[in-house]
């Protein structure tokens, strides 16, 4: 009991200052949070995620990491409020507040604490990233304002917004190993926990009761020529491609971190999550999840070869790993093999009637574009002339990311999205290069190949454009960047960790 209570018990006591800072911003961000949860869902369950989240952060001794298992287990829950919601596909839906947006704020809250009144930090932003971040929201902006629906571009910006807060806290305040074992250990229990609600939705074949955690309100079944069946899953994040995305986002950390990391315990966890994530995967009968996962596996490998981590023990870990996910796939092989072979004709012919649209969109809007958001809402105003998509009740935009922002944003924000992606690019490789701790450079890799697996995931779908695969997608870069600007002296590093 006595380590409990020092784990969880300030060590010393609290300033004045401090008290102030802790009962006025919990005040206020517990007020919002309940607010958002309270709306539309069960108000007992409302507060009380808002008491214990509230108190364990008050009472806890090292609120940051708190915060940040907070933040990272919270993103694939999905437990949040949208506000003056428009049903809307290719862009935000409307002003979401969500746990993930609450850790943030708190976690601001302490760095402010941290600057104003201890003096041991400062605030500043990630120079390489924040003028194609700034350029990429300016654009949208600007693109808003000529749009169908502006509402639904402000919505977009506003979430952009948000994202770019979370890359700069990740990216200015993550400097120590402590820190980055804190964010595994979180991965590792939301991917088994994605995993294990992803069997009972299987095993089940109707949703587990979790909608208040954004699991999906109906059976997601396809149908596939010759009268199969195939029956998919969505985990809390809502969708059965939002779950492939966001696993195969993460999913090359753990492989990363159990070819490289010398701790046993984060092998043997990183092994079970990996087990179970890739099971999760396969059953989503995701293949562009599937697809972006199989180029990380390679990139990882490759990465392995360039580092020249490559020896007998690596080899047989990943080998290991590779074995894990073939003895997943065994028990569903004839639903891949179906989800493979038998391919949707309406899904077929929908993609590409919605790239000839794309086309002639991108034609009558060149330089600023339909609007941010609005792809869905000009498709129908005069451009679906041969009424196929219509017939087919399809209202989703084009199913790939880069055609997307090149329609809905124009020439002027494509260049700022393709120079994000270009700054990005150069702080993986920075990462990369610079990480020598086997933890780091297992963070390295598994973030570059994760963003490296979702931009080809972003060829064939749009799963970024949903909260979960969005915040992980900015969390990750700022990530890229602490790693690529990590304290090279180690006794700098150790009296950083030590300040905490």
């Amino acid at each position: 009991m006595s380590v409990l209570t020092d784990r969880l018990l300030p060590a010393r006591r609290a300033r004045p200052a401090e008290i102030v800072l802790a009962v006025m911003g919990g005040a206020g961000l517990g007020a919002v949070l309940v607010l958002a949860l309270y709306i539309g869902t069960k108000p007992g369950a409302a507060v009380a995620a808002a008491v214990i989240a509230l108190a364990s952060v008050a009472a806890a001794r090292d609120r940051e990491r708190l915060l940040l298992a907070l933040f990272a287990v919270s993103i694939p829950i999905n437990l949040g409020k949208t506000v003056l919601l428009e049903p809307h596909l290719g862009g935000a839906p409307g002003l979401r507040v969500s746990t993930t947006d609450f850790a943030v704020a708190c976690l601001y809250l302490l760095w402010v604490h941290d600057v104003v009144f201890l003096r041991r930090d400062r605030l500043r932003l990630p120079k390489a990233l924040t003028w194609p971040a700034l350029a990429v929201i300016a654009t949208s902006i600007i693109s808003t304002i000529g749009g169908v629906n502006p509402k639904l571009g402000f919505f977009e910006v506003v979430r952009l917004l948000q994202m770019f807060a979370l890359m700069v806290y990740f990216a200015a305040r993550t400097n120590n190993n402590r820190q980055l074992r804190i964010i595994l250990w979180a991965l590792f229990a939301a991917i088994f926990f994605q995993g294990v609600i992803a069997l009972f939705q299987y095993k089940c074949d109707t949703p587990i009761g979790l909608s208040f955690f954004g699991e999906s309100r109906e059976v997601i079944d396809m149908k596939l020529p010759r009268n199969v069946v195939v029956r998919r899953v969505g985990g809390t994040l809502g969708g059965d491609n939002i779950l492939g995305g966001w696993l195969a986002l993460v999913m090359p950390l753990c492989l990363a971190c159990a070819v490289l990391v010398r701790d046993s315990r984060i092998r043997v966890c990183s092994a079970i999550a990996f087990a179970m994530g890739s099971g999760a995967l396969l059953l989503t009968m995701s293949r562009g999840g599937w697809l972006g996962f199989g180029f990380a596996v390679a990139a990882t490998a490759a990465v392995l070869v360039w580092k020249r981590k490559v020896n007998r023990n690596t080899m047989l870990l990943f080998a290991f790993s590779l074995a894990i996910l073939a003895v997943v796939l065994i028990p569903i092989r004839q639903n891949v093999k179906n989800r493979i072979l038998l391919g949707s004709p309406v899904a077929r012919i929908s993609r590409i009637v919605l790239i000839k649209t794309s086309a002639q969109m991108f034609a009558a809007h060149p330089f600023f574009g339909v609007g941010t958001s609005n792809f869905a809402e000009e498709m129908h105003h005069g451009y679906d002339r041969s009424g196929i998509l219509r017939s087919f009740g399809i209202v989703a935009p084009v199913h790939n990311i880069y055609l997307l922002s090149l329609v809905d944003t124009g020439l002027l924000g494509f260049a700022a999205f393709v120079w994000l992606l270009f700054v990005i690019s150069r702080e993986c490789l920075g990462a990369l290069r610079k990480s020598d701790d086997p933890l780091r450079l297992a963070f390295a890799i598994g973030i570059s190949c994760g963003i490296a697996a979702h931009l080809v995931h972003g060829m064939v779908d749009i799963v970024y454009t949903f909260p979960p695969v969005k915040a992980t997608f900015w969390f990750y870069v700022g990530l890229a960047a602490a790693l690529n600007r990590w304290p090279q002296d180690k006794q700098t590093e150790r009296s950083v960790d030590a300040t905490r």
